[in-house]
């Protein structure tokens, strides 16, 4: 598998990639291990960096085992998605960008108060 870093030196190569000025909405990684130290480099160039964790669920797995991971996921994008900056980044493991993950419309919030009239088409 290729990308755009080198396999021996992917922190070196991502330091000279950000300070070349590129720009890179998303970056999928090795593991969680490299993605938290390619978080730490884009840290020195003022990125908001954003890191999902490793989620090895495969098909008809028992979803309950991963609920943690399930919830991390989740408030991760929910902050990335809500961050209204240019200068972001979100860190995905390769074993997490394999899967479906929320699309932004998913997670938005609905407030319910008390006495409301609910459609219930809307609020599925």
């Amino acid at each position: 598998m290729s990308s755009i870093f080198e396999q021996e030196s992917t922190q070196a190569s991502f330091y000279e990639f950000l300070k070349q000025k590129n720009t890179l909405e998303v970056l999928i990684t090795q593991d969680e291990k490299e993605a938290r130290e390619l978080k730490n480099i884009a840290s020195f160039f003022d990125l908001h960096s954003f890191v999902l964790p490793d989620f090895r669920a495969d098909y008809l797995d028992d979803l309950r085992s991963f609920n943690d991971e399930l919830l991390e996921i989740s408030a991760c994008l929910n902050e990335y998605y809500s961050l209204n900056k240019k200068n972001k980044i979100l860190i995905i493991p390769l074993s997490t960008a394999t899967k479906y993950l929320p699309k932004e419309e998913i997670l938005q919030k609905k407030v319910i108060n008390f006495g409301d009239t609910l459609k219930i088409k809307e609020l599925q």
